[in-house]
């Protein structure tokens, strides 16, 4: 998996594994922002060169199958506790996909968890759990959502798992909800 940035987008991709992900963060300094997923994707005509020296181009395409949402989390946690509200333009009926890219970890994190809550209200005074992401290791997580998404979400990491910090990208994507 790599970072890489380009102006105000952000790419994120899991390269090692049989059913890569691709994510592309609109404007990724803050969270709130659109962003896009390939899920199940692959490069198409994928190409290196380097054509100065301390130069490297990549030309090609991701083929695959794109879901649309909102960053929830892009940084690095240092400590259990709430994130930032997001604030969705309407709420789904249909679930959706969540998608959690752990880039890297300090220190060794066992079980580390991090969630997705939703509400009616801004304040989210009584939140439903859609998700709960537990990991140990850098990587792409994925999870299919079903029913109700409300429009205000945020994630809460339940656990450091040992960690000191962990640099993550929380993408939650609404079915039938237009960005």
């Amino acid at each position: 998996m790599f970072p890489a940035q380009q102006g105000n987008q952000s790419r994120t991709a899991d390269l090692g594994s049989t059913a890569a992900h691709v994510a592309l963060l609109i404007d990724a300094t803050s969270v709130g922002n659109p962003a896009y997923v390939l899920y199940n994707s692959w490069a198409k005509n994928l190409a290196i060169e380097t054509p100065i020296d301390g130069i490297i181009t990549l030309q090609g395409q991701w083929d695959g199958i794109m879901s649309g949402g909102y960053v929830l989390q892009d940084g690095s946690l240092v400590a259990a506790g709430n994130g930032t509200v997001v604030t969705y333009p309407a709420a789904g009926s249909t679930g959706g996909k969540a998608y959690l890219f752990v880039r890297s970890i300090t220190g060794s994190a066992t079980n580390a968890t991090i969630s997705i809550r939703s509400s009616t209200v801004l304040a989210m005074t009584t939140p439903t759990t859609l998700n709960t992401f537990t990991f140990s290791a850098a990587g792409v997580y994925t999870a299919t959502l079903s029913g109700t998404i409300n429009r205000y979400n945020q994630i809460v990491v339940g656990s450091m798992g040992g960690s000191t910090a962990i640099s993550a990208v929380v993408i939650l994507c609404v079915n039938g909800v237009t960005m």
